[in-house]
């Protein structure tokens, strides 16, 4: 912004101030600390041509040729100077002009206060006047005794009892009140002590200064002047400055003329007075704080609030409110580095992170935003509005923990899922690596069924994997809570295909041991239905053997009968053929007797050989039902290991 604006225009209706919100947004831009340099005096004295001097301009301020003021209220040039503090520091130098004091349009109470705001604004005050320092141009400086009226240090000075007057505070001016330049213009005099020593401008200022003789009530009230002069502004110097061109008639159109035209003495009069104002720069401070733009603009407010209000612009009052604006805004700034800085850092390092690389992100951005905030921060207001800005943070992070366990909760289970898929469940699946999503059934073969070493170097391998992919503060919490359940699963599929197994090969026995009853059965029905037949032969045999011994005893009772009837005739031999006849059949019949009897001899070996057999399938089903037994007692083992 390069020109003069407002920063305190006056209604025209009340002569009431008015601050301009241009101005004001234009000294928030100013981060550095400002010097605040204002030039007062009595109307048409050349105030703003001086001030287009001092900023190296020949225009900029309003500068005119009649004798109406050309300056209403403040005005603020809109470019700063940048100069350098006795420390070194760089330093922002405003150039303020105000209204010119005494015009026809104002009156004794608008000078003062425009008088007493211009003090209360500037670090460095300057004091145009024309010709020499008189009593004329002392008595221009009455409004001096005025201030005590028109401007408190604080509402109650601490360890000083009211008293109704203000003597308290006027003591104490002198350590808030800005540097004092009297600037002499026009000055044609020569700069001589009484006893004809050269002096300095300032020494001719001081000598000025010196209270005259006599107790009278004017001079009495001079030497009053002179006293809160030097009381107010120890740190004075004068400056003297001849007049820029020698012309009359062109001295009014002094703003058109190029500064190179000027008289070459006045130009090294304004360059000495810009060595003395920007070479050790005077900043702005309250309270031994160094002002910055924005602080000053609140300044600005505050004073013009307390005046438009009727009452007396406090210092204490309006830094308090300025240091408590300006720490709020050191909060707000410290924040937004705060969270800045996390923000740049999650995009390096996105979330989820671990908890402690998340508190070394914080520790970080809270140490810098509070120094940030320490920086800028100024006044009693500090103290609290740090724990506020500290609570604010604790806040943030807060929130930030939040959502890193979220994000982390999120990533971890995700991971896990994707490695137990890969890793683990295709291996529980069948053969062709499709996922069961339902892990209640029971897929059609299993891996790790016959293979639990294989498992347990599955589970290692996804565990380390896990170890190097998982982030943030839900690792081991996730892995905690899906090992719950996914070992669960994994055994209860295991067991299922280890029960289901054994169950098929118990069946099988089962099955076996079944056919082998029924197989028992069947021989036992066999064995009793031959040795039903065999009771039968025997008792047939028994039969047999007593007819055979019958017939026996017939033949011997036969044969005796041959014997006795040998001499017989052929009717005996007939009945003998007869006999003999009968007794073929007899052999006959105990030919087929002996063979019945081998018969039963066979069967009576084909007994014993199913008995042997049946033997043989009792100890058999005895072996297979012991083998039950165990297979049953190893399964039970198996499922308590499991």
């Amino acid at each position: 912004m390069d020109c003069a604006i407002p920063l305190i225009s006056i209604d025209e209706t009340d002569n009431s101030f008015v601050v301009n919100e241009e101005a004001i947004a234009f000294l928030a831009t100013i981060e550095t600390k400002v010097c605040i340099t204002a030039a007062a005096g009595l109307y048409r004295t050349g105030k703003s041509s001086l001030l287009n001097w001092l900023a190296n301009r020949s225009k900029g301020f309003t500068v005119g040729p009649t004798i109406n003021r050309c300056t209403r209220g403040i005005w603020i040039w809109g470019e700063p100077i940048v100069c350098k503090m006795a420390s070194g520091e760089e330093c922002a130098c405003i150039i303020l002009d105000t209204e010119g004091l005494g015009g026809v349009e104002s009156n004794l109470k608008y000078d003062t206060r425009l008088f007493s705001l211009v003090i209360l604004l500037c670090s460095t005050l300057i004091y145009n006047s024309l010709g020499s320092i008189d009593e004329n141009a002392i008595s221009n400086l009455s409004l001096v005794t005025q201030l005590s009226e028109n401007i408190k240090l604080s509402n109650k000075t601490p360890g000083i009892e009211s008293n109704g007057d203000d003597s308290d505070d006027t003591l104490n001016f002198h350590k808030v009140f800005p540097s004092f330049i009297w600037v002499i213009r026009d000055f044609t005099l020569e700069l001589e002590d009484e006893d004809g020593y050269e002096i300095t401008p300032t020494q001719y200022l001081n000598s000025s200064l010196e209270p005259n003789p006599g107790y009278d009530k004017q001079t009495m009230e001079r030497n009053r002047i002179r006293h809160m002069l030097t009381s107010f502004f120890p740190d004075r110097e004068c400056v003297t400055l001849i007049r820029p061109i020698s012309d009359e008639e062109a001295l009014q159109q002094v703003d058109n003329i190029a500064y190179e035209d000027l008289r070459e003495e006045f130009r090294d009069g304004m360059s000495g007075l810009r060595d003395l104002i920007f070479q050790n720069a005077r900043p702005k401070t309250i309270d031994g704080k160094m002002l910055s733009g924005g602080m000053f603009g609140g300044l600005v407010r505050s004073y013009v609030k307390a005046i438009n209000e009727g009452g007396v612009p406090t210092i204490s009052s309006a830094w308090e409110g300025v240091s408590q604006q300006e720490c709020v805004e050191a909060k707000e700034k410290s924040l937004e580095s705060y969270k800045y800085i996390l923000t740049n850092a999650m995009s390096d390092q996105p979330l989820p992170i671990e908890r402690e690389d998340l508190f070394t992100l914080h520790t970080k951005a809270s140490a810098e935003a509070l120094l940030l905030f320490h920086q800028r921060a100024v006044g009693p207001s500090a103290k609290l509005i740090v724990h506020e800005l500290e609570n604010e943070i604790e806040t943030i992070l807060h929130n930030y923990e939040q959502e890193n366990n979220k994000s982390s909760d999120v990533f971890c289970d995700h991971l896990l899922t994707e490695l137990y898929n890969a890793m683990i469940r295709v291996k529980l699946m069948p053969d062709t690596g499709e996922v069961d999503t339902d892990a209640s059934t029971t897929p059609l073969t299993c891996v790790y069924a016959s293979d639990m070493q294989l498992f347990r170097q599955d589970w290692d391998a996804l565990l380390q994997l896990y170890s190097e992919k998982a982030r943030g503060p839900s690792k081991w919490k996730a892995l905690s809570a899906v090992l719950k359940v996914k070992m669960i699963d994994c055994s209860n599929i295991i067991i299922n295909f280890v029960t289901n197994d054994y169950e098929a090969q118990v069946s099988a026995l089962h099955q076996e041991v079944q056919d082998s009853a029924t197989q028992l059965s069947t021989v036992d029905a066999e064995f009793h239905v031959l040795q039903d037949n065999t009771l039968k032969t025997d008792a047939r045999n028994k039969e047999l053997e007593a007819s055979v011994i019958d017939l026996e005893v017939k033949c011997k009772v036969q044969e005796t009968n041959l014997t006795n009837l040998s001499s017989q005739n052929s009717e005996v031999l007939m009945q003998y053929d007869e006999e003999k006849e009968v007794r073929t059949r007899l052999e006959a019949k105990m030919e087929k007797s002996h063979l019945r009897q081998e018969e039963l001899e066979k069967f009576e070996t084909s007994c014993f050989e199913l008995t042997r057999e049946r033997n043989a399938l009792t100890i058999a089903v005895k072996d297979l039902e012991d083998e039950v037994a165990a297979l049953k007692k190893k399964k039970k083992s198996k499922c308590v290991i499991s």
